[in-house]
């Protein structure tokens, strides 16, 4: 009798253990769950079913795509890391060119000799690293045809698997499969279109500032050989290009010149005002063309009038390179010439319109 009272006793506590009295309470308890792999008997069943859509024509036709959605996907990889390349070097190579930039204009205030050849060099590697710069924006147009292509390749398979959908003879798992790809090429193509939209901002961004950039290039390389800080170019003044008709329909020259630069002496200094003097102007009137008049003296013999004459077209054209040097648009400079027998040396007048 007491083995019979232990055995039932037993029998209890498993009892209340594996199936806990209704109504009870058990705070502390908690549920895990067990996942219960696939039987071999399932997989084989699986992979029956695979193996029969891969025997019809619509499921050859789902691996295929599979295998080309694969392809475009690491395209779309590799362009992004290309992409990621080019700009990590552009911001490279902008770094150094305006640390050039920097220290050249930083030594041009403080003031220096003409043609100084520290400057000379360290104008030479910007530029340099300007091209560069301009180099990249080739292969980043390049990039962005290969991007494109991948788009084509994209919109074919998302056709393709869109058309498979229609052929006749499938089974469940070949529809699943083809679903399945178009899902991934569907991600792939949001990646690329974005990708397309990234490359055209950047070209049209970094082409702009490559053609700025040329024009202060130019313009320090002026200030260089002078010896003086002129500034930013005149282009970045110069709004837009003068249309041809307004400048058909644009009044004369104003009775009083921009700039008066006399040729009393041997290569007088004129590049400091011309340029503040076309500085404020633009800053008035963005679309503003400039007139510059070589003033020949001919109040002496014929042979000293031919000579004032010749002297005064090259002078004329030395203030002209001047001024497009510091960057104003050569088609908004004018050149013209006449002659005055009352003055007693030879000037250039800038005018402006």
């Amino acid at each position: 009798m007491v083995a019979m009272g232990l055995g039932l006793g037993a029998c209890s506590l498993v009892s209340e253990a594996l199936w806990p009295a209704a109504g009870s309470k058990n705070p502390g308890a908690t549920v895990t769950r067990v996942e219960i792999p696939a039987s071999p008997a399932e997989q084989r069943a699986a992979g029956a079913a695979a193996q029969q859509g891969m025997s019809t024509a619509v499921g050859q036709r789902a691996v295929q795509l599979r295998e080309e959605a694969g392809r475009l996907q690491s395209l779309s990889t590799g362009h992004g890391q290309t992409l990621q390349q080019l700009r990590a070097e552009n911001i490279d190579a902008a770094q150094r060119y305006q640390t050039l930039v920097g220290q050249i204009n930083a030594r041009l205030q403080v003031g220096t000799t003409p043609g100084n050849p520290i400057l000379t060099g360290q104008l030479a590697q910007a530029q340099g690293e300007l091209d560069r710069f301009s180099a990249n924006i080739g292969s980043l147009s390049q990039l962005s045809g290969q991007v494109g292509a991948a788009a084509s390749m994209g919109t074919y398979l998302l056709d393709s698997l869109r058309n498979a959908y229609a052929i006749s003879g499938a089974v469940e798992e070949d529809h699943r499969l083809l679903a399945q790809v178009e899902d991934e090429v569907g991600r792939t193509m949001v990646s690329i279109d974005r990708m397309r939209t990234e490359l055209s901002e950047d070209i049209a961004r970094q082409s702009s500032y490559v053609s700025r950039e040329r024009s202060n290039m130019t313009t320090l390389g002026s200030a260089v050989r002078t010896g003086e800080f002129y500034g930013p170019g005149l282009s970045a003044r110069a709004i837009g290009p003068a249309a041809a008709n307004a400048r058909a329909a644009a009044p004369a020259p104003a009775a009083r010149p921009l700039v008066t630069i006399r040729y009393d002496r041997p290569n007088p200094a004129f590049e400091q005002s011309l340029y503040a003097a076309a500085t404020r102007a633009l800053e008035a009137r963005p679309q503003a063309t400039f007139d510059i008049v070589g003033v020949a003296a001919t109040g002496g013999g014929a042979g000293d009038a031919a000579m004032a004459t010749a002297n005064a077209r090259r002078q004329a054209e030395q203030v002209m390179r001047a001024l497009v040097d510091m960057g104003m648009p050569a088609d908004r400079v004018r050149l013209q010439a006449r002659s005055d027998n009352r003055a007693t040396a030879n000037e250039v007048q800038v005018f402006v319109r």
